[in-house]
């Protein structure tokens, strides 16, 4: 064949799909579908589409089209103008749940043919995302802000809630990752990654547990700052919090060993491909569910400064029993002082307490558990 005959035999897919390519180009045609994620503008708000709940100096934006979240304080300078909490990368995917059904963990994301539910409540005051990853269960994202709504009092309350359709009893737990950010820009005079209410600065590769005296977890760059609540304001206490390279804790979220099995204590924040990469993996004990039965989880996050007095957040450490004031803070010879009757004047209203807690009084604190009982412990002691 010539060369005419070979241009003539393979024109049909040279020279078409040339030609198609350029008029596609030159004319505005997708050959894809267009992006349906509102873009972010950079003051923090986003476009028609998505949803926003403000309160205070916070504001919330929730992505509807792929039920992730991001999270911004109100900059001392400007109009209107927003700054993040959290890395707001990808319209915040960084930051996400997973939940336990069985043996398998499952990332609370969009997926290919399972939509994400959207709903509003509380008259505009709270939303929530509806995830189905599977038709064993289904999780409610709720999102909603407590406190005065003023100040460093603020917190955004996410509480994740987890039913059990499987038709059998099944066990399940959450986990959640938060990309965190301002830490991460440290500078020699102020290193730390993150910083505790107790003053512990955390550098490296860390794992904090329950019984940790550590309240409030911080993430600060010297201007803004991310404050993670452990304990106290009916939150749900984690099993541990693993804090390390955000992609180990990604690998983590839904790895079915425990993060206490995998941090390596000391390790750096770095990898070869994302140097000075931090985030925090909340773990929470999990239980056996019935079917139709629910499990849920309850995080509060802030914009409260490192240094800034937190005390209304954990009031019941004061050792107010019953509307009369008792000092948990005594030493043990005040106690082992008491008369007879002052010890059982406090014995009454120490069980009336316990009693309250049994019930299911939700505003205890471990502290106020643990000094009650030392207390009770020192007066049926001396008996």
């Amino acid at each position: 064949m010539n060369i005419k005959g070979i241009f003539k035999a393979n024109r049909r897919f040279r020279i078409i799909p040339v030609f198609f390519l350029l008029f596609v180009l030159t004319s505005g045609i997708r050959l894809f579908p267009e992006e349906t994620i509102p873009p972010v503008v950079q003051d923090g708000s986003s476009k028609k589409g998505d949803y926003e709940i403000i309160s205070g100096n916070l504001k919330l934006v929730l992505y509807k089209e792929t039920g992730t979240f991001t999270l911004y304080k109100l900059a001392n300078t400007g109009k209107n103008k927003y700054e993040p909490i959290l890395d707001t990368r990808n319209y915040g995917a960084g930051t996400k749940y997973s939940v336990r059904f069985g043996k398998k963990f499952y990332s609370l994301e969009k997926k290919f043919f399972r939509t994400i539910g959207f709903e509003v409540h509380d008259g505009g005051k709270a939303a929530a995302f509806v995830f189905t990853p599977s038709d064993n269960f289904q999780v409610r994202q709720k999102f909603y802000f407590s406190g005065s709504g003023n100040g460093e009092d603020s917190f955004l309350i996410i509480e994740n809630s987890v039913e059990n359709t499987s038709g059998n009893e099944e066990f399940f737990s959450f986990r959640a990752l938060f990309d965190t950010v301002l830490g991460e820009t440290g500078s020699i005079s102020r290193p730390e990654h993150f910083i505790t209410d107790t003053g512990r600065k955390i550098t490296s590769e860390t794992l904090i547990l329950p019984g940790d005296d550590d309240r409030l977890l911080f993430s600060t760059n010297g201007e803004r700052s991310c404050a993670f609540l452990l304990s106290g304001m009916d939150v749900d206490v984690p099993e541990s919090l693993y804090i390390a390279n955000w992609h180990r804790c990604e690998a983590a979220l839904t790895d079915r060993a425990e993060p206490s099995s995998l941090c390596a204590e000391g390790r750096a924040f770095s990898t070869v491909y994302t140097p000075n990469d931090s985030a925090v993996l909340f773990s929470w004990p999990g239980k056996k569910l019935a079917h139709r039965e629910k499990l849920s989880v309850k995080v509060a996050v802030s914009a409260m400064d490192y240094g800034y007095s937190s005390e209304f957040l954990f009031g019941n450490d004061s050792g107010m029993i019953d509307g009369e004031n008792v000092d948990l803070s005594e030493s043990d010879d005040f106690y082992s002082g008491l008369s007879f009757e002052e010890k059982r004047n406090l014995y009454s209203r120490i069980s009336e307490r316990l009693n309250q807690i049994e019930a299911g009084d939700t505003s205890v604190t471990p502290s106020e558990i643990a000094e009650l009982n030392r207390i009770l412990d020192i007066i049926l002691e001396e008996e």
